[in-house]
């Protein structure tokens, strides 16, 4: 286990991405993760971001989504051990059995890729897991 997570976000910037880490992600509660994040993204955006800030991390989160793309394999960097990537989201048919009826529920496909000379693979599967769940019941956070 890690002294503390820290937590790269791709950034998609005019020429490439940049990814800027978010310090201690595992101390954040949501709100603070939330703003921490935005304000990252937009320094990004912005190229303010201070040399150091895209150093370190443990892991990347990519949202391929956001190119309408649904699913991908995106691979970690050769400093980090894993890259959570997340696709668009998704309409899809979702049955009610309370009603008998289909409902019409979102969805989307994550990943996790990961570098078996760091972590393996049972320990992915748990974190995928994990960070499904949180995903699905962010209130648990």
């Amino acid at each position: 286990m890690p002294k503390q997570i820290d937590l790269g976000l791709a950034v998609e910037v005019e020429d490439g991405v940049l990814t800027p880490v978010v310090r201690e992600v595992d101390t954040l509660d949501l709100a603070r993760l939330t703003r921490q994040v935005a304000d990252l993204q937009q320094r990004a955006l912005d190229r303010r971001l201070d040399p150091d800030a895209t150093r370190g991390g443990i892991a990347t989160v990519s949202n391929y989504g956001s190119l309408k793309i649904t699913w991908a394999t995106p691979l970690p960097v050769d400093t980090q051990s894993l890259i959570f990537g997340i696709g668009s989201v998704q309409r899809v048919p979702d049955w009610n059995p309370a009603t008998s009826t289909w409902d019409c529920a979102r969805a989307s496909e994550v990943t996790l890729s990961f570098d078996h000379r760091i972590v393996d693979g049972a320990g992915s599967a748990r974190l995928l897991h994990a960070i499904v769940r949180y995903l699905e019941h962010p209130e648990t956070l």
